[in-house]
């Protein structure tokens, strides 16, 4: 009956010491997903521009975001990449700025999107900004 009584002391320690967590995280497991988000580029007519070396910067400390590992989107059919879990490190308040500038020719477009990040800082999570831009 003793052991008993030890496993019942052992398992009722641990409930007891996970419910009295102040940190509800440590007790979330984040999912294996990547999350990527994007945002369309078209023209007058509606058309996707294609083949656009877009520079993405993060507003407050005018930060260039890298895309060398995943490559920018998919720019052969005018959709570019703006933000991925790979840069959840540089979302450091509950909100960033992030401004998606591109051009060619004459034409230029501009776009401001806002990101912050999920419970626990899981993944990326897109607030504000359109899914498509309309270059001008």
């Amino acid at each position: 009956m003793k052991r008993w009584t030890r496993y019942a002391v052992l398992i009722g320690t641990v409930f007891s010491l996970a419910a009295c967590s102040d940190d509800e995280c440590e007790t979330v497991a984040c999912t294996m997903e990547f999350r990527t988000f994007a945002v369309a580029v078209v023209n007058d007519a509606g058309e996707e521009v294609a083949g656009l070396e877009p520079v993405v910067t993060l507003v407050r400390t005018g930060e260039e975001l890298d895309f060398s590992d995943m490559g920018p989107g998919d720019p052969e059919s005018g959709v570019y990449a703006l933000m991925t879990d790979g840069h959840g490190s540089l979302i450091e308040q509950d909100e960033e700025s992030v401004r998606f500038t591109a051009t060619t020719g004459e034409l230029s477009v501009t776009g401001d999107f806002v990101f912050g990040m999920t419970m626990c800082r899981c993944h990326v999570e897109q607030l504000s900004g359109p899914d498509t831009l309309v270059m001008r």
